[in-house]
């Protein structure tokens, strides 16, 4: 079976983990095609707002990972390859993705562990976390969830120049998908992230980072 997709969000503010990296709107196209329980994603970031690298694409994503069950629980091995075109100063690197999730009555439980292993060998960075969704009706559904997120003393200070372990950042999602005809889709979404530690918050700058967009794809 194989099946093929793309979709554009477009977000108030490009969030990873918690880390601003654009403080101004950004687009951020992806395409993706599946064989079997394969999936190759191709992901980027483009500077909408007007800030330094306006227009330009500073991030392109290659994601390559396998989903399969045992049991009740879906595990899902990946690798991500992070680039940074138009970013000189940020060397490319590479992290080893592990997803875990099982379902536990109507919430779905999901960890994830990220390790690099190439620029920032042995960082890591951890999530767990509760999802709930909410089927409508058949082209209409809501999902919430809400994830505490750690990172190693690598990790934070690779990217935050914080050199400690710890318990930084709570995330809370709020997502509407709406299916439209011939395979198009609509997905607002809102994302809040408290950050925990007072030092890692004043290197964020804020101590809690919301983020709202809209996503429009299509399913082949």
């Amino acid at each position: 079976v194989v099946l093929y997709g793309i979709d554009a969000d477009y977000n108030s503010k490009y969030v990873w983990r918690g880390i601003i990296c654009n403080n101004v709107p950004v687009i951020q196209p992806s395409a993706w095609v599946s064989v079997n329980d394969f999936t190759f994603l191709i992901w980027g970031n483009i500077v909408a707002g007007d800030e330094h690298y306006q227009g330009k694409i500073n991030e392109t994503d290659f994601t390559l990972s396998y989903s399969y069950k045992w049991w009740k629980i879906c595990l899902a091995p990946s690798i991500n390859i992070y680039s940074y075109p138009n970013q000189d100063e940020y060397p490319s690197t590479g992290e080893l993705i592990l997803k875990i999730s099982h379902p536990v009555g109507i919430i779905n439980i999901c960890s994830e562990h990220s390790i690099d292993v190439m620029e920032y060998s042995g960082s890591y960075y951890g999530t767990l976390g509760a999802s709930l969704e909410h089927k409508i009706n058949d082209r209409l559904s809501v999902d919430t969830s809400i994830s505490a997120c750690y990172g190693s003393s690598k990790f934070n200070s690779v990217y935050l120049g914080v050199s400690k372990n710890a318990l930084s950042i709570i995330v809370a999602s709020f997502s509407c998908n709406r299916e439209l005809p011939f395979g198009f889709y609509v997905k607002p979404h809102i994302d809040v992230s408290k950050v925990l530690d007072n030092e890692l918050s004043e290197q964020i700058g804020k101590s809690t980072v919301r983020n709202i967009g809209v996503m429009a794809g299509k399913e082949f």
